[in-house]
């Protein structure tokens, strides 16, 4: 199995053909913080913002037990998952590089739409 995950700003209004669009709006914005606003959700000094806020752990626990039931029991060949925030370059690439990591045994490429780098 393949799992393309493509993260990307809802604000674009991009559409793509996906299996499942996640929505990661409901988690910390590190844009409002200044010291944070140029760096992207790969950097360190990002994610450790995101995952410090209280909701953030809780949103991870659900969305993991969701992915949990829908990838090993869905029969595709390839599965395409959006990840969106409002622009595209802290929350989405947070989350898409923490389930990268999370299944580290499974084949998933992550597209990274709004900060260019196609393959991560």
């Amino acid at each position: 199995m393949l799992i393309n995950i493509y993260t990307y700003g809802l604000k674009y209004k991009k559409a793509y053909l996906l299996d499942i669009d996640l929505d990661a709006r409901i988690l910390v914005n590190p844009y409002y913080d200044l010291n944070l606003r140029s760096l992207n959700g790969k950097d360190s000094d990002v994610a450790n913002y995101i995952l410090n806020d209280s909701k953030t752990s809780r949103y991870l626990f659900h969305l993991k037990s969701f992915l949990d039931f829908y990838l090993f029991n869905i029969n595709k060949e390839i599965i395409n998952v959006g990840i969106h925030c409002t622009g595209g370059y802290h929350r989405s690439v947070f989350v898409a590089e923490y389930l990268k990591k999370t299944y580290i045994n499974l084949n998933i490429v992550v597209h990274h739409l709004e900060l260019g780098d196609r393959y991560a």
